[in-house]
């Protein structure tokens, strides 16, 4: 069996401790202080990660907010647009008629199309407007989902973080008790 230099100055009868079997316990002491600073900084790491997820997730879900209203928004102006050239197709059938020396009434049928042309323009721009809104907002609901996730998570790796640390902290006490009172 292999034995270091100073296994020789163990005696078990004697109530003292060694000098080299105290600094190994202090060694040890030293080591275990480091593993609690380890898990201390660890779990401040964690609950920054943490929060920076749940951050980020939280601005996804803004962004995603922002980018329904937009599709909206769009959506109206387009259809208004297209309000506006129908009403400027009406009035140029209308001039040409009159121009032409033909009945007025005649560019009914001419308005006729460009109206029903527009409408289905119109119809199509509001529910692809629609698509896009509830798409966006659906994404922001999963972000938010997400963050929550993340903090919840985050939460429980810190409980295991926390109860390690504390279970560091009671042996690194034990070690120190028997390093001063031994």
């Amino acid at each position: 069996m292999f034995s270091f230099p100073f296994m020789s100055d163990l005696k078990t009868d004697s109530p003292k401790i060694p000098q080299s079997t105290r600094m190994l316990k202090g060694l040890s002491l030293l080591n275990r202080g480091g593993g609690l600073a380890n898990t201390a900084s660890g779990i401040y790491a964690n609950r920054a990660r943490s929060r920076m997820g749940v951050n980020r997730f939280n601005l996804e879900a803004l962004m995603d907010d922002l980018e329904a209203k937009q599709i909206e928004t769009n959506a109206v102006a387009q259809s208004n647009y297209i309000k506006n050239q129908l009403l400027d197709n009406m009035a140029s059938a209308t001039a040409l008629f009159a121009n032409s020396g033909k009945d007025v009434a005649s560019a009914g049928v001419l308005h006729d199309i460009s109206r029903n042309n527009a409408m289905t323009d119109i119809l199509n721009t509001q529910d692809q407007g629609r698509l896009g809104a509830i798409k966006a907002r659906t994404s922001a609901v999963s972000n938010r989902a997400n963050a929550k996730i993340t903090d919840a998570f985050g939460r429980f790796e810190r409980s295991g973080m926390r109860y390690n640390l504390i279970k560091e902290g009671a042996n690194f006490l034990y070690n120190a008790r028997g390093l001063i009172g031994g």
